[in-house]
């Protein structure tokens, strides 16, 4: 079994399903990638049903705490006088309150709960993408359109859990993180680093655990 990486294109070798029906995962021997057959994606209501049952309160202080390190890479490279955009920003926007309880701009945007028709028409000085990067159907794309809408020199900084360049049936089998059905995609560091190939991003690097690519 085997199908082409959404990411590289580089075929695919099977890697892991649970039992009969389950969803079937390969991984790239290229980047690193492991990904999700698209046969087994749920639809956009059931999808949407899922994130319905999240508790995103914004003033919770643990769900606070776990965001603080995007938190922290904005403030040390942005003033308030920047204009950001939380992408993927799930129905409690916390990184967008934390920020913006110390002046910062940010736009919001989320297909099912902060659809901006007029997003496009925008350019970011940055971009937050906190635990939204796993969702990704079509990585390659959604990436293009997030650097389309950085500016020049503009970053993006982007925190999901990540999994080691090495990843065989055992580790998948223990990666609780793969039980979410809304979760399709999972980057290693060998990924993020064909995708800033791939994209042209000017650089990559990761610090305090969070994915960082400039423009």
């Amino acid at each position: 079994m085997n199908k082409n990486c959404i990411i590289c294109g580089t075929k695919g070798e099977f890697l892991y399903q649970a039992e009969t029906q389950s969803p079937v995962y390969y991984r790239c021997d290229n980047c690193s990638c492991v990904y999700e057959d698209e046969q087994y994606f749920i639809s956009a209501d059931e999808e949407k049903k899922r994130y319905d049952t999240h508790n995103n309160d914004v003033e919770d202080v643990r769900y606070q705490n776990f965001v603080s390190p995007v938190v922290r890479q904005v403030k040390k490279y942005y003033n308030p006088q920047s204009v950001g955009l939380d992408f993927g920003a799930g129905s409690g926007p916390v990184i967008a309150k934390l920020l913006k309880d110390e002046a910062y701009q940010l736009d919001l945007y989320d297909p099912y709960y902060y659809p901006n028709n007029e997003l496009n028409e925008n350019h970011y000085d940055y971009i937050v993408c906190c635990e939204t990067m796993e969702h990704f159907y079509h990585p390659i794309d959604e990436f293009k359109w997030i650097k389309r809408l950085l500016k020049n020199g503009g970053m993006f900084f982007g925190k999901t859990k990540m999994i080691p360049n090495t990843v065989d049936y055992a580790y998948f089998n223990g990666f609780g993180y793969k039980n979410d059905p809304t979760h399709v995609v999972f980057y290693a560091e060998n990924t993020l680093q064909k995708i800033k190939d791939i994209l042209d991003f000017t650089d990559f690097h990761l610090s305090d655990k969070v994915i960082i690519f400039k423009k």
